[in-house]
């Protein structure tokens, strides 16, 4: 699928997208989607269904956030509920950052990201979900605070029961 000369727009600001390419296909069990764009380059491999990926990240980035905020009657409430154990599969990435920052200032204004920044890891869901990613930001920065020379080697896990998260 490829998109050419598009705008998005989000809480009043707008952004200019030159041309997207999408491509996605399936090999066996492999499944393989490749993202191009003036902004970004990324690529995506594993063993995944796109339901799968989608609804298991989202439960996890949920229980980050129950463990980030940690307050005990939400944590007491959600940790009470049964839930199915997440699918099992594993997903690798690769991300090129050309000018993302655009799209930053969409999300986050003030951020920015130095271009050709190159992040990799892999999301590994089941009993326990594994988040990893590993790159180097030339410079972040947010409003007026910079960060240079950021080497990123992250390596989280988390048992999908337990309120525990391993970094």
């Amino acid at each position: 699928t490829q998109l050419y000369d598009s705008y998005v727009e989000y809480k009043g600001r707008d952004l200019h997208i030159d041309s997207v390419s999408v491509a996605a296909e399936k090999a066996d069990s492999i499944r393989t989607v490749n993202w191009l764009s003036d902004r970004l380059a990324a690529n995506l491999v594993g063993d995944y269904t796109f339901k799968a990926l989608y609804a298991n990240l989202k439960q996890l980035i949920h229980e980050y956030e129950l463990n980030y905020y940690n307050r005990e009657e939400d944590i007491l409430a959600y940790y009470t509920e049964e839930r199915p154990t997440p699918e099992s599969f594993r997903a690798n990435y690769n991300v090129q950052l050309n000018n993302i920052d655009p799209f930053l200032n969409l999300v986050v204004p003030g951020l920015q990201i130095s271009k050709n920044t190159s992040l990799s890891g892999f999301y590994r869901s089941g009993y326990t979900s594994t988040l990893t990613m590993l790159g180097t930001i030339d410079t972040l920065t947010y409003n007026n605070l910079s960060f240079k020379d950021i080497e990123v080697d992250l390596h989280s896990s988390k048992i999908a029961d337990s309120t525990d998260v391993f970094a």
